[in-house]
């Protein structure tokens, strides 16, 4: 037992100790101790440094009976993780500085290669106790705002949340970390200090950008650290050292992804165009629950007011009785403001989608279709009294009708113009104060620049460069913010009906709203899904460690591979449908087409024989192989043939098989079934939808792809069939990182 340990320590025991220092210690300490081992080495390739390297190690913590793990081997992000960043730098340094690689700007990449020569100005020592030696270089980044993104919005937010936990541009010597490099108090290469001087042209930036700069103890040899290890010594190499990699990460920032670059210059306007279609997707969006809470205020309004208001034009009618020429104006009056009433009541287009509403509102229409045959009841009795009745003086009574309705409709304009007014008064005076703030926005933000100028911390040239920039950079907001809204008030002048244009646009996407709401009655499991979680997390460290203490007799079983596969994907697909931040590592390798082609042989073999199908499985697609998991990939492939199975089965004539083999760099499922409706295509992979007659939930497809997705594979379904090997459905799967014939 341990007694007095430290506060940092303390702290991880006690999970519920939850103010703002005690936070600050937990995530120093996973800051330091995660990715101790280099998570950047690429574990497919043969004789790497990460198949050679042997080291685990990692932090538990006791609290009950069962140990809680904070950071180690088994509970880290790799390389793999970051293959879809939209920005990349990799490549290698030789002993001359010289750096040579690859670059990916802006989801695409560069097809020359890079080339950076190291500063004029800086001499490369060449001396055997002096020279820096060869390194390797890894960078990868993104968008910092949504706006700018090549990702899509799920993407770009699973990359931010790692950002959060694992960002950093660190070091490792032979795939060990060299501390303190990486940890956001650590600016050993001045990225922040060039960011302060310019943050467009100086791209990079320590809190969105993982990296690593691996060195070899036999190569880098005067890399040497420090008596305490934190940090290298202080010497003529390490000195080279940060010279040159701050000069790749200057030339790179302005020829790639800073705002001097011309890539940046020529595809941002089109990335800005495309996410300002997905904005005002979100806007009609916005639009479009407001319009649902307005129709559910007045359908509730009007279902109470109707009943009692057919009484009340029910018992009129009934009294309804038309003796002398002088109670016609009376009736008829009374048979207006009954009109005006029911045009009160009547409520705009119903949504497509009423949900619980549903009841309500077929109410609320048997109610108004009543009240609608009692005005016409009480019109048609009316004439008929007045034409038995035949006035001496029609003309003046048509007069006085005439003079009503005036009124009503005078009435009516004056709710529209008090309520037009109060809008109008509220709007003119939310745009002064905006403009009023944004007036002063610029000077706010421009006066501590001359206060760091006045300090001496900037010169003239940095200042009046970052306040053009400022400048800039507010004039593109103010423009974002007002274009719009005078673009609004000019379709107005012009009687362009803004609410129905987007209202009528928002009918195109009832198909999503009503996806939206089935996915909002999965949150009560989610909820119970979180709670569980962190007793998962336990049960899910024990079970891993025990599978791992198995003999190795033991552990290369059938049956105890089994288990292994079993609870990879129980574990799996927990994660799928809550971030329970399960600790055990999921172990990757290559798997053969031959390996998934003998499993799903021998698991539908009986559903295969009981229904008469021939699963052919090509000898291209036995000998590719992926590198990924196991329990990730085959749920894949058994959903995708569970549904050949079934629709293949309903056919009562004709061929019956099933293919799987390779066009070009795709996987193609192929079936000799009816295929999918065209007017199904676009919903295949939507959660809950199906056209199984039995035994069908809308799951299989939806999950395909998120399993496919989370390795950075795609599915798609081609709806054209002439170059597809049977003419029934065809799912193409594209893998990242296949190898085809050992290519």
């Amino acid at each position: 037992m341990v007694a007095r340990i430290n506060y940092d320590l303390r702290v991880e025991l006690d999970e519920t100790v939850a103010d703002s220092s005690a936070r600050a210690a937990r995530e120093r300490f996973f800051e330091t101790l995660s990715s101790f081992v280099d998570p950047f080495l690429d574990p497919t390739e043969r004789g790497s440094a990460a198949s050679q390297l042997e080291f685990s190690y990692f932090v538990r913590a006791w609290d009950g009976p069962t140990p809680r793990l904070i950071v180690g081997s088994e509970k880290q992000f790799d390389r793999r993780l970051l293959d879809g960043m939209e920005h990349q730098l990799v490549g290698t340094v030789d002993s001359g500085g010289v750096f040579t690689g690859r670059v990916k700007a802006f989801g695409k990449w560069v097809t020359e290669p890079c080339v950076i020569d190291p500063p004029k100005d800086l001499a490369i020592p060449r001396r055997a106790d002096t020279e820096v030696g060869p390194f390797e270089l890894y960078i990868a980044s993104m968008e910092f705002q949504a706006s700018n993104t090549t990702l899509p919005r799920m993407e770009f937010q699973r990359f931010q949340e790692l950002a959060e936990r694992y960002s950093g541009f660190m070091m490792f010597r032979d795939g060990l970390r060299v501390l303190p490099y990486g940890r956001t108090d650590n600016d050993f290469f001045e990225i922040e200090s060039r960011r302060s001087k310019n943050a467009g042209r100086e791209f990079w930036n320590h809190r969105q950008m993982f990296g690593r700069l691996a060195i070899r103890r036999d190569a880098n040899s005067n890399l040497k650290d420090k008596a305490g290890r934190e940090g290298l010594l202080d010497n003529r190499a390490a000195k080279t050292l940060k010279v040159l990699v701050s000069n790749i990460l200057r030339l790179s920032a302005r020829r790639y992804f800073g705002s001097d670059s011309d890539i940046r210059e020529e595809v941002l306007p089109q990335i800005k165009a495309s996410n300002k279609a997905e904005k005002a997707s979100e806007a009609r969006n916005k639009l479009r629950q407001r319009q649902r809470r307005e129709f559910r205020t007045k359908l509730q309004t009007a279902s109470t007011e109707l009943p009692r208001f057919n009484k009340e034009v029910e018992a009129f009618a009934q009294s309804l009785s038309i003796r002398s020429e002088n109670e016609i104006g009376a009736a008829q009056q009374q048979l207006e403001i009954f009109r005006e009433k029911t045009s009160d009541l009547r409520l705009p287009g119903a949504p497509k989608s009423l949900g619980p509403l549903e009841e309500t509102y077929s109410a609320y229409r048997d109610n108004m279709r009543t009240t609608t045959a009692l005005l016409t009841a009480i019109a048609t009795d009316l004439d008929e009294q007045i034409e038995r009745i035949s006035p001496a003086q029609p003309r003046v009574l048509l007069e006085r009708q005439i003079a009503r309705n005036a009124a009503q409709i005078h009435h009516r304009i004056q709710q529209w113009k008090r309520s037009i007014d109060a809008l109008q008064r509220g709007e003119f005076e939310r745009i002064r104060e905006l403009i009023n703030y944004r007036n002063k926005h610029f000077h706010n933000e421009a006066s501590p620049l001359l206060a760091r100028f006045d300090r001496g911390e900037l010169t003239y040239s940095a200042t009046s460069k970052l306040l053009d920039k400022m400048k800039e950079d507010t004039d593109l907001e103010n423009s974002e913010i007002f274009g719009p809204y005078v673009g609004a008030l000019e379709s107005l002048k012009e009687s362009i009906d803004l609410q129905h244009l987007a209202s009528f646009g928002m009918e195109e996407l009832s198909d999503l709203r009503v996806e939206l709401e089935r996915l909002n009655s999965l949150a009560q499991l989610g909820i119970a899904v979180e709670i569980v979680g962190h007793e998962l997390q336990a049960y899910d460290d024990i079970i891993g460690s025990a599978l791992r203490r198995l003999p190795d007799e033991v552990r290369n079983s059938k049956a105890v591979q089994d288990i292994e596969f079993g609870y990879d994907g129980l574990t799996d697909q927990l994660r799928f449908l809550s971030p329970l931040r399960l600790a055990g590592q999921r172990i990757q390798r290559w798997i053969t087409g031959a390996e998934i082609g003998d499993y799903l042989s021998e698991f539908f073999k009986l559903n295969l024989a009981k229904n008469k199908i021939t699963l052919d499985v090509s000898a291209k697609f036995r000998s590719l192989r992926i590198y990924d998991q196991q329990s990730r990939l085959y749920p894949v492939f058994i959903n995708l043939l569970n549904n050949s199975i079934y629709w293949v089965g309903t056919a009562s004539e004709g061929e019956r098989r099933i293919l799987i083999d390779v066009i070009g760099d795709e996987v193609v499922i192929s079936d000799s079934g009816p295929g999918v409706d065209p007017e199904d295509v676009g919903s295949l992979f939507s959660l809950f939808f199906t056209k199984k007659a039995r035994g069908g939930r809308g799951v299989g497809l939806y999950l395909a792809r998120a399993n496919l997705a989370a390795g950075g594979h795609r599915i798609r379904y081609e709806p054209a069939v002439a170059e597809m090997p049977l003419k029934g459905a065809n799912f193409l799967i594209s893998f990242r990182g296949v190898e085809f014939d050992g290519r």
